[in-house]
């Protein structure tokens, strides 16, 4: 199972939101690329970065700028969302050494649009799909899609697409502990690989996240208020499979 630390950025600085409210924002530091460092220097193998301004549809050149600056200081795998509304921008991200693009809102917004990112990097891209309840939020969790996330999965299915991460929207930011059976129950139908993140705050929460079936779980404030050693968990659960 991949442990997954998260670095959320709005105007250049890491930042943790409540349940993705803009107003109930704690900033933890204004040196994204010291984090990122110090997570790989703890084990981390992989690193979930999600541009805030981008997915909020506000400017966002200070995000980008540290994100260039992750790549240009780390070798782990990078994965970025948030924002990415165009094939100019996806490629923009390729261009530039990042792994993988996590894609939501993009395929309600210009499923035209959609379909050329695919087309061309479909083995670089994860499916984004964040729920309250069992409905597709989009535009940084502020619009309703009606989509249920099941259908979503099955979609994203039929492109290739063959992982998911999938956020709690109700527990993110919220140290409120995780929903398993929701995630037990989606591992069982997705037929894909599926990501945890929202509300986990303990080692605990991973424990009962690893025997749903989940391939990864990705942690932002849990480590940054100390409740979880980074370290600890890629020993413990990062390894297995």
């Amino acid at each position: 199972m991949k442990i997954i630390p998260a670095i959320d950025l709005r105007d250049g600085k890491v930042v943790r939101l409540f349940r993705g409210l803009k107003e109930k924002q704690t900033t933890y530091s204004d040196d994204p690329v010291r984090i990122a460092m110090d997570f790989c220097e703890l084990g981390a193998k992989r690193i979930h970065i999600v541009n805030l301004n981008g997915a909020f549809g506000e400017e966002d050149s200070e995000n980008l700028k540290k994100i260039y600056d992750i790549r240009k200081k780390i070798n782990a795998f990078l994965e970025v969302g948030g924002g990415i509304r165009s094939f100019k921008i996806a490629k923009k991200y390729f261009d530039t050494g990042i792994d993988a693009v996590i894609l939501t809102t993009l395929f309600f917004l210009d499923k035209k649009e959609f379909e050329r990112i695919i087309k061309v990097f479909y083995q670089k891209i994860i499916a984004g799909a964040d729920v309250k309840g069992a409905t597709i939020c989009i535009k940084g969790w502020q619009e309703n899609s009606d989509f249920k996330i099941k259908d979503f999965l099955k979609e994203m299915g039929e492109y290739g697409i063959n992982e998911a991460i999938i956020t709690q929207i109700s527990k993110d930011g919220t140290l409120a502990g995780v929903d398993a059976d929701f995630y037990r129950d989606i591992v069982s139908s997705a037929g894909m690989s599926i990501i945890a993140s929202g509300g986990v705050s303990s080692l605990r929460d991973i424990e009962n996240l690893f025997r749903t079936g989940v391939k990864g779980i990705v942690i932002g404030k849990a480590i940054y208020e100390k409740r979880i050693n980074l370290k600890e968990a890629i020993e413990k659960y990062g390894n297995s499979e």
